[in-house]
């Protein structure tokens, strides 16, 4: 039977594999073009094709224009929302170029080699020219020098290696001047138009072009010399995160971002790495007016303690033990102890903010930076306005019944449901024992506790719970996105499980993050969307068109 296949026959089979893996068995084979791989027709067609409007997604279009790249860009978002990028800080770190092997060799350190040195030092390389892009583009952007030191100041070459650049108004600024260049350079964006699979050609691998779903119809998007991958994390993708991290945490970033970029690279080869590292972000609670989780969630008063369903303690609740991004150490802190699980749930997946009258007249618990997270996107993308802010008393939160009320301990815990009540009575108890010692014996929690990333100081911090009514807030794990993705080299090109690019694909973001292990600086986030962005720009415009 093998003798009796023909050449022919032989490549309408190749073609009918890359077709069932390269677009899901969808694609129309053409026997008049020669290749049964390839769509009937091209919808539309550009040098560089960018998956993700994202902070990452735009500085790789703009790269790549740059380069006399035709681009043009698939956003998933039905109008512009410029992904967790716009939601964040734009706190962007570079590398002086007599740094560049000391701060690769930093990173490797304190990430334990999960990330291979060449790829670090690429990755330094292209942050020595961050800044004169940034300001050769015209953003808006100041130096410092906040980030100097790396997260880890015991692991050598921490200090002295790394340089802070701050974006003015944040994330949202940064990419309303990212916005603003790509209209000025004339580069297309399709919304509405989520990529859906990478065409490959079966017999030499290279990626020439998308399968994408424009406004509901099924298009096929040639891109000449190469494709970016940028299209973020699985975060919103809670069956990825069950099987990747070691906790369910909720998201305060962009809610698009449901893996579609790794299961892409994934039906074409690609390797994955870091798919159990998220860049942590504290607590955070969801309300039924957003899908997004509320930034910067904490009492404001010292007349609080954090519980898990058992009704105990877990962890010192301020200051926060350690910074907020410090990916798999902040994953740490949520006690995964076998003896803590209940209902096949880790007991800290969520918990309890309980406190008294006191601490909700201190100041709102969901207080949150305005021009940061669900406010900086409007709500038809899952966004806030500035009238839903929390109210600086909690009342409206109570009265929505998002805040849990009851005159009594015990009564608080009958109206949770869902908790020991003996126990947390004990425990209210317990802690206000110690309120009155001066000391916290079981986790450490001082009085007149300094500030700590950036909030303000508790002055005094050990105060009894004691003041009815009782509050309770169901608080969880919180995270801006995650960091796993394809496996990349120090060219921003994706590799497959060989270590072998996979021709004219290239990443940048959280999409296959360097992020390995821990989150080794500040910056870390802005660095891939800068630095790596530019190197996949350069890397696809720099491709040789393929017909």
């Amino acid at each position: 039977m093998s003798e009796q296949l023909s050449r022919r026959s032989f490549l309408a089979g190749a073609g009918a594999a890359a077709v069932a893996v390269g677009a899901s068995g969808t694609a129309v084979a053409s026997e008049a073009n020669g290749a049964f791989w390839l769509p009937e027709k091209w919808d539309r067609e550009a040098d560089v094709v960018v998956i993700g409007f994202g902070g990452a997604g735009a500085v790789a279009a703009i790269t790549a224009h740059d380069e006399g790249a035709e681009v043009l860009v698939l956003e998933k978002a039905p109008i512009e929302g410029g992904g967790a990028s716009r939601m964040s800080g734009a706190g962007i770190t570079y590398v002086e170029p007599e740094h560049v092997k000391d701060a690769a060799q930093y990173i490797y350190d304190a990430c334990q080699g999960a990330t291979p040195l060449d790829v670090l030092e690429g990755f330094c390389e292209s942050m020595t020219h961050v800044p004169d892009w940034l300001l050769d583009h015209g953003y808006d952007v100041s130096f410092r020098d906040g980030y100097s030191t790396g997260d880890f100041p015991g692991v050598p070459n921490a200090s002295g290696n790394f340089r802070g650049i701050a974006t003015a108004g944040n994330g949202l600024a940064f990419f309303n001047r990212s916005t603003e260049i790509c209209a000025e350079l004339g580069i297309e964006i399709l919304f509405d138009c989520p990529a859906t699979d990478l065409i490959q050609n079966p017999i030499t691998k290279e990626i020439i072009g998308v399968y994408a779903n424009q406004s509901g119809t099924r298009i096929a998007v040639k891109a000449r010399r190469g494709v970016c991958l940028t299209c973020g994390g699985f975060e919103f993708n809670e069956e990825m995160q069950i099987n990747y991290l070691k906790t369910i945490m909720k998201c305060v970033g962009w809610k698009y971002n449901t893996g579609d970029g790794i299961k892409m690279a994934q039906r074409v080869g690609a390797d994955l790495w870091h798919m159990n590292q998220a860049s942590g972000t504290q607590t955070t609670t969801i309300t039924p007016n957003t899908e997004i989780g509320w930034l910067g969630v904490k009492a404001l008063g010292g007349s609080h303690i954090w519980v898990t369903r058992k009704g105990k303690r877990f962890i010192c609740e301020y200051p926060f033990p350690v910074n907020i991004h410090r990916s798999d150490l902040v994953l740490n802190l949520w006690d995964t102890d076998e003896a803590n699980i209940t209902d096949t749930r880790l007991l800290t997946s969520s918990f309890y903010l309980i406190f008294d009258e006191k601490c909700r007249l201190a100041g709102p618990i969901g207080k949150a930076p305005v021009r940061r997270s669900a406010f900086t996107v409007p709500p038809e993308l899952g966004g806030l306005t500035d009238d839903e802010m929390w109210s600086d008393d909690n009342s409206r939160e109570i009265e929505a019944g998002w805040i849990k009320k009851a005159d009594s301990i015990e009564e608080l815990a009958k109206v949770i449901g869902d908790i020991d009540g003996e126990a947390l009575a004990e425990t209210v108890t317990r802690w206000n024992e110690m309120c009155a010692n001066g000391v916290d014996e079981d986790f450490g929690r001082y009085d007149g506790a300094p500030a700590a990333m950036g909030w303000s100081p508790l002055d005094p911090n050990l105060v009894p719970i004691d003041t009815p009514p009782y509050y309770c807030l169901e608080i969880w794990p919180a995270m801006y996105h995650t960091h796993g993705g394809p496996r990349k080299n120090g060219k921003a090109q994706v590799l497959d499980v060989d270590r072998n690019p996979i021709p004219r694909l290239y990443e940048a973001g959280s999409c296959g993050s360097t992020v390995g292990y821990v989150y080794t600086f500040g910056g870390h986030n802005w660095a891939e969307v800068t630095a790596f962005g530019r190197l996949a720009g350069l890397g696809a415009a720099g491709e040789e068109p393929w017909e």
